[in-house]
C-alpha cells in the first residue's frame, strides 16, 4: 500500500513545497498533496507567498485535512545576520497561516527542530521544556508556544539531522560528500564534540502520513532515537567513499565553535522517540544504508 493509499480522501496542504523535504513529501504522496513554492518554481505546486497571501487563495485548499507548513528561512545563521525579516517570515506569517488554517477547519502541522533545545545534556524528551540558544531555534519555540494556546488540534513534528540519499540534497551525508569529492587539500575539519539524532527522509513522509492518519495530536521527535558523533558519520561515510575512490582524505577533528560561527552552537541535541516509536513498526532507516543508496 502506497503513503496516498493511506491517507483518507482528505487531501493535504504543503506549504514551502519546492525545499528537499517539501519534494520528497509531494513524489511520495502524489495526488494526494497539494503543494506550495514562493521563490522556486517545481512541478505541482503553486504560487504562495505567507508575507502577502493568505492560504484560501490556494487552489483546493477547502480539501485539505492537514496542512505541513515547510517554509522559511532554515539557516541559523541568516536568521542571525536578518533577524527582523526572518522574524517576519519564520514566526509572525507562520502565526498568520496556523489562525488561517484554524478558521478554515484545517488541521495545522507545523515543522519544528532539534534546535529548540540548548544541547547541554541531549537525548531530550517530547515533555521536556525548550531552552534554545540559537535564535532559529527560538523562533520554532515561539510558533510552538503560539499553536498550543491557539488550538486544540495540532501537530508538531521536531526534525533531527535528515539523511538524503540524492547527491546535492543538502542532507547531512549529501554535503560531506561534496566537500569530499571537491577537496584540493585533500584535508577537510570535522567537529568531534557534537552529537545528534537522525532521521531519513524516507521516514520523515512515512511517519507523517502515519500521524495524520491516525489523526495524532501533540509534538512528536522524528529521531532514531540514537546519539551519533559527527565525527564518527563522516568516518562511517569515508570508509565507503575511498570503495568508490582513489582519493584519499585526512580529517582533522576539531570543536564544533572551531568553525567562526556568528551563535555558539549546541553540542549534544540528540532527541529520543518514545512517542513516535509505538506509531513506527518498520523501524527507522540507518545511516549506512543512506550511505550506501548516496554512493550507489
Amino acid at each position: 500500500m502506497t503513503n496516498s493509499q493511506m491517507v483518507s480522501d482528505s487531501k493535504i496542504l504543503v506549504l514551502g513545497a519546492s525545499g528537499f523535504i517539501g519534494q520528497h513529501l509531494l513524489d511520495a504522496w502524489g495526488e494526494v498533496a497539494i503543494g506550495t513554492h514562493k521563490n522556486t518554481p517545481c512541478r505541482n505546486t503553486q504560487f504562495f507567498d505567507p508575507l502577502t497571501m493568505g492560504i484560501a487563495k490556494i487552489e483546493k485548499v477547502r480539501e485539505c485535512s492537514h496542512a505541513v507548513i515547510l517554509y522559511g528561512q532554515r539557516e541559523p545563521d541568516a536568521c542571525w545576520k536578518h533577524p527582523e525579516l526572518t522574524h517576519e517570515l519564520n514566526v509572525e506569517s507562520t502565526k498568520r497561516v496556523i489562525l488561517q488554517c484554524i478558521n478554515l477547519g484545517v488541521i495545522p502541522v507545523f515543522a519544528s527542530s532539534e534546535m529548540v533545545f540548548s544541547g547541554s545534556r541531549g537525548m531530550y524528551a517530547e515533555t521536556d521544556i525548550p531552552d534554545p540558544i540559537l535564535l532559529y531555534g527560538k523562533y520554532k519555540v515561539e510558533v510552538e508556544t503560539f499553536l498550543a494556546e491557539n488550538s486544540d488540534d495540532y501537530l508538531i513534528f521536531r526534525l533531527s539531522k535528515v539523511m538524503g540519499v540524492t547527491k546535492n540534497d543538502r542532507s547531512i551525508f549529501a554535503n560531506w560528500l561534496a566537500e569530499l569529492e571537491s577537496s584540493q587539500s585533500g584535508t577537510i575539519r570535522c567537529a568531534q564534540d557534537q552529537y545528534f539524532s537522525l532521521i531519513a527522509i524516507s521516514d520523515i513522509s512515512r511517519l507523517l502520513v502515519t500521524l495524520i492518519r491516525s489523526r495524532a495530536h501533540g509534538i512528536y521527535h522524528f529521531s532514531d532515537g540514537l546519539k551519533h558523533n559527527r565525527l564518527d558519520l563522516l568516518n562511517l561515510l569515508l570508509i565507503e567513499f575511498e570503495r568508490h575512490s582513489t582519493k584519499k582524505i585526512i580529517v582533522q577533528p576539531v570543536s564544533i565553535n572551531d568553525f567562526g560561527l556568528p551563535e555558539i552552537r549546541p553540542l549534544d541535541l540528540s532527541m529520543s522517540s518514545l512517542r513516535l516509536t509505538p506509531l513506527n513498526s518498520s523501524g527507522f532507516t540507518t545511516p549506512s544504508s543512506c550511505i550506501k543508496l548516496l554512493l550507489g
